[in-house]
């Protein structure tokens, strides 16, 4: 649990919440402290600077106290804002989603807190922002102790870029020639190179069934959402 008081850690809001008639209960993704749930008390009933700047994609430094789960915040002060639009901004609330489903709350990761402000800055200036996610989506896995292996198969042996392969979870791959990524897909992947079209594909299906996996049921929200706006791009 975090110690009482924390002041100016950096962080960002994950998701908000309205909290009684007039307050806001915060989920944020901080440097030090891991995922914290703050409530911001009064700040829906007038107009406050502190309103304002609650929102996702902006890095603040916020203050808080107390030892409880939901901790009162004291103060929040704006340092870098990232203007995510049109597709880019969807896709920064799957990343909100994510990491809020795969951190422990009050479980310190600052690896984490580093690859989503890149995440942020990548999505911003991005033209192709579905490579973003997958490579967002295998570091997020691993700094959460979920990683996979992209160059070896569940039996130790180097993937072959002319073979297909199967996903088995807890395992790894296998070998399969009606598997549905290729080993060239994995090799990229695991090399981080560009990824065309095809590729992409498959890493998209890959990291849908891994990370569906690893949920066991629970659904995204902000996938579904995503999906139905690409059916109508």
């Amino acid at each position: 649990m975090s110690r009482t008081t924390v002041l100016r850690q950096p962080a960002f809001v994950l998701q908000r919440k309205n909290y009684r008639e007039t307050s806001l209960i915060v989920d944020v993704l901080t440097e030090n402290e891991g995922v914290v749930s703050l409530v911001a008390k009064g700040i829906r009933h007038k107009k406050t600077t502190l309103a304002a700047i609650l929102q996702p994609f902006v890095q603040l430094e916020l203050s808080w106290r107390g030892q409880s789960t939901l901790k009162p915040l004291l103060q929040a002060e704006l340092s870098t804002d990232f203007s995510l639009s049109g597709m880019a901004l969807y896709c920064g609330f799957y990343v909100n989603e994510l990491v809020h489903c795969f951190l422990h709350p009050y479980d310190p990761n600052p690896d984490v807190f580093r690859l989503y402000r890149r995440c942020l800055a990548d999505l911003q200036s991005a033209e192709n922002v579905a490579s973003v996610l997958r490579y967002f989506e295998l570091d997020l896995l691993r700094c959460a102790g979920y990683g996979v292996s992209l160059d070896q198969d569940k039996h130790s042996a180097s993937i072959k870029a002319d073979m297909r392969y199967r996903f088995v979870e807890g395992e790894g791959f296998v070998a399969d020639t009606n598997g549905r990524v290729s080993g060239a897909t994995l090799l990229a992947l695991y090399r981080r190179e560009a990824l065309d079209s095809l590729k992409l594909q498959e890493a998209k299906a890959l990291m849908r069934e891994v990370i569906d996996d690893l949920l066991a049921g629970k659904v995204l929200k902000s996938r579904a959402v995503l999906t139905s706006i690409m059916r109508y791009r």
